[in-house]
């Protein structure tokens, strides 16, 4: 397996969906994906019907990347909040995420609880809290091959400039790649992408969902993480479903759901078979 850094090096611009279980990341994985992301949002969603607010642990998150990690060959990267505490939570952080084999973390600079990114309200600390834990990060990863993402949140409250700022000094103090946490429009990624001294990840919000892959590659974004692929979709789908069975009838959905035969290729049941036979 190609690690993230070399996935990274491989490409202009990589797309990247936000997956929350064994099973989405599978799926992303068949479809030709080269990474999957995990999102605090869509573990939280998807887990315990909880909105993304800074009430995950971090042993909820390790269960649920360790079991992504074991169900596919690419590389992992996945959301850690603030650290889930100060420094030396932030250090037992990345351990646990190396240990469970995740290849990257992504790091905020928001208060405790965080929010998601999309939520007003949003608060972040000062840099001079935040790079001492984005340093133990750095120095507590055993290999080279772990990647930190340093990321902000500070758009709506001290604007681009401090965005810019905030992001040069997180990659001077151990981050690998930079990120946002706020919408942005292209010509906000574009000025990221010629100010930042390192890579630049963007956060890809529903109304950008259309924008193909040669616009980001245009824009100059190493990474897009789409945050709504798949759980919004999931959602939709469920909901659809459900309420068509509560009418009486599941006549109108009947091409819809995946087919026995596409089910098995995702679980790989005829592997497990083959070793029965054995």
């Amino acid at each position: 397996m190609a690690s993230l850094r070399e996935v990274l090096a491989s490409k202009k611009t990589i797309l990247s969906p936000v997956v929350y279980d064994g099973l989405t990341a599978r799926i992303v994985e068949m479809h030709g994906f080269e990474i999957a992301s995990i999102g605090g949002l869509n573990v939280a969603a998807s887990h315990f019907a909880l909105p993304d607010m800074g009430l995950l642990t971090l042993t909820e998150m390790v269960e649920r990347a360790r079991a992504i990690v074991r169900a596919v060959k690419i590389p992992v990267i996945c959301d850690a909040d603030t650290g889930f505490g100060g420094i030396n939570n932030t250090r037992r952080m990345v351990q646990e995420y190396e240990a469970a084999g995740v290849s990257c973390a992504q790091i905020e600079d928001q208060t405790f609880p965080c929010r998601c990114g999309w939520m007003p309200g949003k608060a972040v600390i000062s840099v001079e809290e935040y790079v001492p834990k984005l340093r133990a990060a750095a120095e507590a990863r055993k290999s080279k091959d772990f990647l930190i993402i340093g990321r902000t949140d500070c758009k709506e409250t001290l604007g681009m400039d401090e965005v810019i700022r905030r992001l040069n000094i997180y990659a001077e103090n151990g981050a690998d790649l930079a990120a946002s946490g706020s919408g942005h429009k292209f010509e906000e990624y574009k000025r990221m992408v010629k100010e930042i001294r390192i890579p630049v990840k963007a956060n890809c919000s529903i109304d950008q969902m259309g924008v193909p892959l040669k616009q980001w590659e245009e824009i100059g974004v190493k990474l897009v993480g789409y945050l709504g692929v798949p759980l919004y979709f999931s959602i939709k789908a469920i909901a659809k479903s459900v309420q068509a069975l509560q009418n009486g009838t599941l006549a109108e959905m009947k091409d819809e759901p995946a087919t026995d035969s596409e089910s098995r290729d995702i679980l790989r049941t005829e592997d497990w078979l083959r070793w029965l036979e054995k």
